[in-house]
């Protein structure tokens, strides 16, 4: 997690426990109902983007049948074909490199010790 979101970053992020809150109520409909689309948008440098990656932080940690997936959209929109390799790229890298923590906890559901990676059947993509 530290590639996208290092500790220096962590620090900065203060008081957004309204915005969080409604990120976790968004999350959460996905279980119940039909998926929707939010739009995140704001002026310049206030902390979007760090919004949303203390948010996958914090589902990292508290969730094991969820895995986020963080990309940079504006260095994948350059042209078509690297938007394609780099959307593909990106989501392996997520599904491939989750903390062991995921794994883990679904090892222990499943009753697996192989050491193997083990996930739930259900897995929800952020």
């Amino acid at each position: 997690m530290n590639a996208f979101y290092p500790s220096d970053q962590q620090h900065l992020f203060t008081n957004r426990l309204k915005e969080l809150a409604e990120l976790e109520h968004y999350q959460e409909k996905l279980y119940t109902a039909p998926a929707e689309h939010l739009a995140l948008f704001g002026l310049c440098r206030i902390g979007k983007t760090l919004l949303l990656k203390e948010f996958l932080r914090r589902v990292l940690v508290s969730r094991s049948d969820v895995i986020p997936v963080y990309m940079d959209f504006s260095a994948l929109c350059s042209s078509p074909e690297n938007f394609a390799s780099g959307f593909v790229g990106s989501l392996c890298y997520w599904l491939v490199n989750t903390p062991s923590t995921v794994s883990t906890v679904a090892m222990a559901e499943r009753g697996d010790s192989s050491g193997r990676l083990a996930y739930p059947k259900r897995k929800t993509y952020l």
